[in-house]
């Protein structure tokens, strides 16, 4: 048996440097999880509140984006057609490119807020498997409970 830093290492524990030794020690591991899990309920806490904020976000930012769309693609006809005079018509031009534009972006930041919320899915599920908890299913195009589909392939909902 060696003596290091305060504690006592057995011949053929597998420890073998001093630092081996503090963090095998079970005292240490014990004030290191009374640290640690204060700080990972608040990170599940906030993985779980931003993986909802972030697909809300996406939902919204979306949404808006189709309608930005359709918009500018009603303007864009309406310019180029004969009811708008020739200031009008540059005006209505300029505003449906305004709104294309605006379109892009918010289906810019609906895909950025989906890939957001999938990381802090996949961050708070990974921090349950260590915890032996199930872990929490990210919504998508098929649900499946218990390893039965319940909408099906066909994206209905099974009598």
């Amino acid at each position: 048996m060696k003596h290091v830093l305060g504690t006592d290492i057995e011949q053929g524990s597998g420890i073998s440097t001093p630092f081996e030794a503090v963090v095998y020690d079970e005292a240490f591991r014990q004030n290191c999880l009374d640290i640690i899990k204060p700080s990972l309920l608040t990170d599940v806490k906030e993985m779980t509140r931003g993986r909802a904020m972030w697909r809300r976000a996406s939902v919204v930012s979306e949404t808006l984006g189709k309608l930005a769309s359709a918009s500018a693609t009603v303007l864009a006809f309406a310019a180029a057609s004969d009811l708008a005079g020739g200031e009008a018509s540059r005006i209505i031009g300029f505003t449906s490119g305004s709104v294309g534009t605006v379109s892009m972006v918010l289906t810019l930041f609906a895909n950025f807020s989906r890939t957001q919320s999938i990381e802090r899915s996949d961050a708070l599920n990974l921090i349950l498997e260590h915890a032996k908890i199930e872990a929490i299913p990210e919504i998508a195009n098929e649900l499946v409970v218990n390893g039965d589909d319940v909408f099906g392939s066909s994206g209905e909902q099974d009598t």
